[in-house]
């Protein structure tokens, strides 16, 4: 390992892509948008991040918000929550500037549609009315479920455990894998 990677503490993490030292990074959805607003000369290309043994996966972020208990701006918190997850919001200032909205379903939008480096993200989670579902590299399909507040993973009748693509409506969930597609019925994939 680079003596300058040991200490980086991140603020020069592009530095190497950025100067042609090195070919690839692996990095968030994030880095879009840095990369095209700082170097609009470098043609780039996204693609999923690569598996240790093959397949491959995406990284979209672990950011959280919340209301502190005894606050004593519990409304205008909550207002300010609401208004950062508008549809105004989420696409003028999130999607319109390569950033993956936090939203699910805006994740297909205009400015998605203009340049599909973007979606490669978004396509590995989904939402339903019962659960939140993230695809993985390695464990198959990771599901929150809404009703009981826990993670399980999901890889019954996976043709294999690196999800890249997950998609929920109707009462099913089609779960898109690197050898293939399932369908599978919302209620045996949820566990309340």
């Amino acid at each position: 390992m680079p003596e300058g990677a040991k200490v980086d503490s991140g603020n020069d993490f592009f530095n190497a892509f950025e100067t042609g030292k090195v070919g690839m990074i692996g990095t968030g959805a994030f880095a879009q948008a840095t990369m095209k607003a700082n170097h609009p000369e470098i043609e780039f290309g996204v693609t999923y991040l690569p598996g240790q043994n093959g397949g491959k996966s995406s990284f979209a972020g672990g950011d959280s918000i919340a209301i502190p208990k005894g606050s004593k701006y519990v409304k205008e918190a909550f207002e300010f929550i609401q208004w950062t997850l508008s549809d105004n919001v989420q696409l003028e200032q999130f999607a319109k500037n390569s950033q993956l909205p936090v939203r699910t379903d805006l994740a297909k939008n205009k400015y998605f549609d203009a340049d599909p480096r973007l979606e490669i993200n978004a396509n590995a989670m989904a939402v339903s009315p019962r659960a939140v579902y993230a695809g993985t590299l390695d464990r198959g399909l990771a599901v929150y479920s809404l009703a009981s507040g826990r993670w399980n993973y999901f890889t019954a009748g996976l043709p294999s455990h690196n999800v890249t693509a997950v998609e929920a409506r109707g009462g099913v969930v089609y779960i898109g894998t690197d050898n293939g597609l399932v369908k599978v019925p919302e209620s045996s994939v949820v566990t309340p």
